[in-house]
């Protein structure tokens, strides 16, 4: 995805609680709930995935490649968007 809209980052690992605390913060700085203890869980069982073939009808990279221009730009807050 960095590579596609141009902004490439490095990934590294870090405890289940130390990304939670990480968390925490940046959901005190956006106002909004970046990630729980329930999410980083199912992160954790490799809830991500799924053996199942695909079912939508455009594949990621086509999306991604049409996308890549606005992609990352703005913050979309969660919380602002269910009110």
């Amino acid at each position: 995805i960095g590579r596609a809209i141009g902004c490439e980052r490095r990934t590294f690992s870090m405890s289940p609680e130390i990304g939670y605390f990480c968390g925490k913060i940046l959901s005190f700085w956006k106002n909004d709930v970046v990630i729980t203890r329930e999410e980083i869980a199912g992160l954790t069982a490799n809830l991500l995935s799924t053996p199942a073939a695909p079912t939508a009808p455009t594949r990621f990279s086509d999306w991604l490649r049409e996308n890549a221009g606005t992609l990352g730009r703005r913050y979309f807050s969660e919380l602002a968007r269910r009110r």
